[in-house]
């Protein structure tokens, strides 16, 4: 499977190189904008659990107060 691929196989030639020294800057934005789809990402689903977290505490108490109603009778 790794043959198949055309950049995997550069990796056979010993004369192959990256350059990633010389390409630090290409490096470092591609970095930064991984960095930062994931902190979005994080971002939405904490806000999505927030949102179920205020669902969630709003829906205990009413049902809290209304099985204590019924506890009563």
């Amino acid at each position: 499977l790794e043959l198949r691929d055309p950049f995997l196989r550069n990796y056979l030639d010993d004369a192959f190189q990256q350059n990633l020294l010389k390409r630090q800057d290409d490096v470092d934005k591609s970095n930064y904008d991984l960095l930062n789809q994931e902190i979005q990402k994080k971002r939405t689903n904490l806000y999505e659990f927030m949102k179920l977290w205020k669902i969630r505490m709003f829906l205990s108490q009413f049902l809290n107060k209304n099985l204590a109603v019924l506890q009563i009778f």
